[in-house]
């Protein structure tokens, strides 16, 4: 990619990721047969050369026209659906457009720092990824998002090896909110590497562990990074399970919060539509991933010391869920057009708060102003409600701008929180830059 470092070169690939990048690029070869397709470039496994044969997916991000219509867009979905079946490890897409290449980075530093450094363009011309610092909260964000579907489906279908792979992934980010990396680490087997030689390291776990000790890996992790950033709890006795419509999706989700790492899990655990979380897990969550998900916590979860979210929790919301190309992920990341109404609409709702200089209240459905039952077919959510849709988004930005004044110079906004995370990382920075980041960088570089 442009402005970063060269992807690793050609005769260093095994052969699966040789492979898999000659079926990504038959697949862009195909996609970019669409008129409103400008770029591709394949990141992640692929790009990484990490490439685990018959289990990796090919992730694609693909760049836009600025006027692509609605119609144009479901033609490009359904196409990407049916290369599912030539190449099932065919993986999500994130379909940008120009005001994403303006926004999204900013957003999300961290992965734009990994695909500056590995992204392998298929078609079109280089995009331009900034290298831009990264804040302890949006490695934060990085971190526990995992935890947002992805390891609580590994843990239901068994899948030890994701579950190794998202707890390297986690500790990745941690590392980079703690100071103990000064970036996220581009290849797994890297951050591997480095999380091996800190104390505590669960060598036993990682090598060979069940899925229940591989899930408490990843609640350590995350209770590792709450101790970093914010105040300690009071955790409950007993797991705590709650059925809800989660915003700003709106899916039915079952909660289930287990007291400690290694606790034992309740059978709401193994549902589909569970999300696993320890209390501190939830804390984070709240505050750096989805702070709509506070609107709905009961008495006994505030009991245990988790506050309402910030307002610098929403903003930093409304800059992810209210992302472009998230009105662009029914057919290529979502199965249902539901999430990407709701992430919308929610996004809207809360900017205009933000911009009022208020906290927003809980709302519902019904009071954000769309409908379930129209948003169900692939077809009619690109021919009918996208264009609406984006002009919902484009509204979001113009409140997020409208409330820049009341922004500090990083695009946050100054709260008790945030002073803690300053006075956390550094005292963390200057306890471990100087010598561990130089241990890392050792370790890493002679590959023992």
């Amino acid at each position: 990619m442009t402005g970063a470092s060269s992807p690793q070169p050609p005769a260093r690939r095994t052969l699966a990721t040789r492979l898999y990048l000659r079926a990504a690029r038959a697949i862009a070869a195909i996609l970019a047969h669409s008129e409103i397709v400008e770029t591709i470039f394949v990141r992640r496994s692929v790009a990484s050369g990490e490439v685990d044969f018959g289990r990796s997916d090919i992730d694609l991000s693909i760049v836009i026209r600025r006027d692509a219509s609605g119609a144009a867009l479901c033609s490009l979905a359904n196409s990407y659906r049916a290369l599912r079946l030539p190449f099932p490890m065919l993986g999500q897409a994130q379909v940008y457009d120009g005001l994403d290449l303006r926004t999204w980075w900013h957003t999300d530093p961290y992965r734009a720092r990994i695909d500056g450094q590995a992204g392998i363009v298929l078609h079109g011309p280089p995009v331009t990824i900034p290298r831009l610092p990264i804040r302890p909260d949006q490695a934060a964000w990085r971190a526990i998002f995992w935890l947002d579907g992805y390891i609580p489906r590994a843990f239901r279908l068994g899948n030890g090896r994701n579950l190794r792979k998202l707890a390297i992934e986690m500790w990745n980010a941690y590392a980079t909110a703690s100071g103990l990396a000064s970036e996220p680490f581009v290849r797994r087997c890297d951050a591997l590497r480095a999380w091996s030689v800190q104390p505590g390291f669960p060598d036993g776990a990682m090598r060979n562990g069940g899925r229940r000790r591989l899930l408490s890996v990843c609640f350590e992790v995350a209770a590792q990074l709450h101790r970093l950033l914010l105040p300690p709890l009071q955790p409950p006795r007993h797991p705590l399970i709650w059925r809800v419509q989660l915003p700003p999706t709106w899916a039915e989700t079952v909660l289930v919060v287990v007291p400690r790492p290694d606790a034992e899990l309740p059978p709401e655990a193994l549902r589909p539509n569970a999300l696993l979380l320890t209390p501190e897990a939830l804390h984070l969550y709240v505050e750096y991933v989805n702070p709509f998900a506070g609107w709905i916590l009961p008495p006994s979860v505030r009991d245990s010391g988790i506050a309402h979210p910030s307002r610098e929790a929403f903003a930093r919301a409304c800059r992810n869920y209210g992302a472009s190309f998230r009105t662009r992920s029914p057919g290529f990341e979502d199965k249902a057009p539901l999430a990407a109404v709701g992430r919308a609409f929610t996004s809207r709702y809360t900017a205009t708060a933000l911009a009022a200089g208020q906290t927003p209240v809980p709302a519902t459905i019904q009071q954000l102003g769309f409908e379930r039952e129209l948003t169900h077919s692939l077809s009619r959510y690109y021919w009918e409600i996208y264009t609406p849709l984006r002009r919902v988004i484009d509204e979001t930005w113009e409140k997020l701008y409208a409330s820049g004044r009341r922004f500090s110079p990083d695009g946050s906004i100054s709260s008790p929180i945030r002073r803690r995370q300053s006075a956390a990382i550094a005292r963390s920075s200057s306890h471990f830059r100087s010598a561990e980041t130089s241990r890392i960088r050792s370790v890493v570089s002679s590959g023992s």
